[in-house]
């Protein structure tokens, strides 16, 4: 891969923070991405067979204390010396059946928290059709698991 491509993303964007999902790739590689865009800090989490794989990077400037991290979630509490706040990178799972799954780990860990918290990623689902570009129209029962898990999370 060329690495011009990322040079010219980080001087339009150099984010304190950046999350990658789905990065199919070893952690040497995703190591050399962390170095064509500068970030001096990398938290990994290997692609399983040919999908998957999370990446974090972040600035000096903060303060990242890992909570949980699996395949599909990295959770962390992070500080930039004066606030912090949590922070779950999700990425939700391929098969239908076992997103619950994933939902009811960041249920459970996020259930007591009363600090400022964020989730960011994909969670493999949607509110309504309202969020579908093209495709037929789904049930509107198949959306109610999903707005039941944001709920429970008062994040809705």
């Amino acid at each position: 891969m060329d690495n011009s491509f990322f040079r010219e993303l980080r001087k339009e964007y150099f984010l304190e923070m950046l999350f990658l999902m789905e990065t199919k790739n070893s952690e040497a590689f995703v190591k050399k991405i962390q170095g064509w865009l500068g970030y001096k800090n990398l938290k990994t989490v290997e692609h399983v067979g040919t999908s998957g794989g999370l990446a974090i990077f972040w600035k000096d400037n903060l303060l990242v204390d890992f909570l949980f991290v699996d395949k599909n979630i990295i959770d962390m509490k992070v500080c930039d010396g004066v606030k912090s706040w949590l922070v779950s990178c999700v990425y939700g799972d391929l098969v239908t059946s076992l997103r619950p799954l994933v939902w009811d780990k960041i249920y459970s860990f996020g259930r007591s928290r009363s600090e400022a918290w964020f989730m960011i990623g994909d969670f493999y689902a949607i509110l309504s059709n309202d969020e579908k570009l093209g495709g037929p129209v789904r049930e509107l029962s198949s959306f109610i698991p999903f707005q039941s898990f944001l709920e429970n999370c008062d994040v809705t």
